[in-house]
């Protein structure tokens, strides 16, 4: 089969051209520049043509320059997770979880003596500490203590599946996701005091005071980022994706003032002979100030762009 591309290499090079107007335009552009931060995330090439590739961790920054990938991993490398302090990351390859230098060297096997996963961990978060990691497996999240080896499952103390936990910036409470229900609660690390944070809300983000919650909603009827007070309020929405969009998997910037997350939308091409359009799925990583505002891309057609941390 061969892509009929002309009509989006035009479109691509005019989004290009107007993505380089607004950047020298706007006073108050994403983090960038070689000392920033990147976002981090799982990348793997797009499946439009039929070619893709093995997931393996990419890194860009706030500002869309500086895409190359950082990890490769063993076959796959996913779910990376920066520390609070951007000097390490955690990824999960293989049924292992994985730590290496944020520049990506030094990969080094974390899990040895901690219980595997056989389907692989999942949606890593760092005590801030930086002397622990949970992770979750099936729904089952465990707290692991990277100086002792010792872990525990904070679903089994709670009799309940957690999902998406993100560890809060104080260090004493995890909030997560409800499996199998739309709602978003905390609990402390040692399996107390569980309590609801927000209704019909999911994928808990912690910003770095402590003070408010980025999360994913669906109560404008499209799937969208959100933002309210840890007591639930000030409630309101951050992205308005169209109507064949969907947006997931908030994360704040270092500096608190942006949050990138992945969109699900759909992507089209003419393939084949006759001439049949073909649409598929695809994710983008974007990023957006806390008032809705400086929406921007970061990733092209030719990759497909999920879970991002920064």
């Amino acid at each position: 089969m061969k892509l009929n591309l002309t009509v989006r290499t035009r479109l691509a090079a005019q989004l290009v051209s107007a993505a380089l107007v607004l950047a020298c335009t706007d006073p108050v552009s994403p983090p960038g520049g070689r000392d920033a931060r990147p976002i981090l995330f799982i990348g793997r090439p797009d499946m439009v043509g039929g070619n893709s590739g093995e997931p393996v961790i990419y890194a860009v920054r706030g500002d869309g320059s500086g895409l190359r990938v950082l990890a490769t991993g063993s076959g796959q490398a996913l779910y990376p997770a920066w520390s609070r302090d951007g000097a390490r990351v955690a990824f999960t390859s293989g049924d292992d979880l994985w730590i290496m230098n944020g520049d990506g060297s030094d990969p080094r096997r974390a899990s040895i003596g901690f219980p595997s996963c056989a389907y692989g961990y999942r949606d890593i978060t760092w005590a801030p500490t930086g002397d622990r990691l949970a992770a979750e497996c099936l729904f089952n999240t465990s707290v692991f203590n990277l100086t002792s080896g010792a872990s525990y499952s904070l679903s089994t103390l709670l009799g309940t599946g957690i999902w998406r936990a993100d560890w809060s910036p104080d260090g004493t409470r995890l909030a997560f996701s409800d499996p199998f229900g739309p709602d978003v609660s905390e609990v402390g690390v040692d399996g107390t005091g569980l309590r609801l944070l927000l209704a019909e809300a999911s994928e808990p983000a912690w910003s770095s005071d402590g003070r408010q919650l980025a999360f994913v909603s669906s109560d404008g009827g499209r799937q969208s980022i959100y933002i309210a007070n840890i007591d639930g309020s000030n409630r309101r929405s951050v992205t308005a994706p169209d109507s064949i969009s969907a947006d997931e998997g908030p994360t704040w910037s270092p500096d608190g003032r942006w949050l990138a997350f992945h969109r699900r939308s759909v992507l089209c091409a003419i393939v084949g002979k006759p001439p049949e359009r073909t649409c598929i799925p695809h994710w983008s990583l974007y990023v957006v100030r806390l008032d809705g505002t400086g929406l921007r891309r970061l990733t092209p057609d030719s990759l497909q762009a999920t879970r991002p941390s920064w």
